[in-house]
């Protein structure tokens, strides 16, 4: 089972005014990801990024703003934050 754990910071400062990667420019053309359980290992399911925190089709820079205004959700505790595999 392969693979890659790539994780970029092209600025060299992971926290910007207390938000992580607050600065950067993100977007990933995929409708859906899988869900983890709470050791991250994926659950063998797909979920739709419609109306979640996962949905990056548009470009956003909120990663952060989006970890802390989803308190709740059960895939960003698991994963903390954004550890997913995304079906692209």
């Amino acid at each position: 089972n392969l693979t890659n754990h790539a994780y970029f910071n092209l600025n060299g400062d992971f926290m910007r005014n207390g938000i992580a990667n607050a600065s950067h420019l993100f977007q990933m053309n995929c409708d859906y990801f899988t869900p983890i359980d709470d050791t991250s290992i994926p659950l063998g399911a797909l979920q739709s990024v419609i109306n979640s925190p996962f949905d990056f089709r548009q470009a956003s820079d909120d990663l952060g703003t989006r970890i802390a205004q989803n308190p709740n959700d059960i895939q960003l505790k698991n994963g903390n934050g954004f550890d997913h595999n995304f079906v692209i």
